[in-house]
């Protein structure tokens, strides 16, 4: 092999090893782990109101996730969380009605914008219940 055929398999040899480097630098750990976008926040609010005289019992969850109550209440009721809740946290709202007559209207809204609306029908000589639950909604 001439002096010129060595220096060319030398350069074939650093080429190679460039292009390989490249590809390998190229791959970087942000394809493996991608940057996710911070997690969206809502302020969210709890609404009872409606034609019942009282609310006998009241459940719901805070923004951490404990449990609270409230009892013998007009239904003209809200509650908003102290702090934002974030994309998938769960929310949950629960009204009992004890020998009450008249609509009771549930919401719960996050930003303002409506996730639940239901209602539900007193019973004058019983007991009933409504209970909702949703996960806030991943954008």
């Amino acid at each position: 092999m001439n002096k010129k055929e060595l220096i060319v398999k030398k350069n074939l040899y650093f080429l190679a090893a460039f292009i390989f480097v490249f590809i390998l630098s190229s791959c970087s750990s942000e394809e493996n782990n991608p940057v996710q976008p911070p997690p969206k926040t809502y302020d969210v609010e709890y609404k009872l109101s409606g034609s019942v005289s009282e609310i006998n019992q009241i459940n719901y969850l805070a923004a951490n996730g404990q449990l609270l109550h409230d009892s013998l209440v007009t239904p003209s009721w809200s509650y908003q969380w102290t702090s934002k809740g974030k994309e998938g946290q769960q929310t949950s709202l629960e009204a009992v009605l004890v020998k009450q007559s008249g609509k009771l209207l549930l919401e719960i809204l996050a930003d303002g914008n409506h996730l639940v609306n239901d209602s539900i029908s007193g019973i004058p000589g019983g007991r009933i219940m409504i209970t909702r639950s949703i996960t806030l909604p991943y954008e």
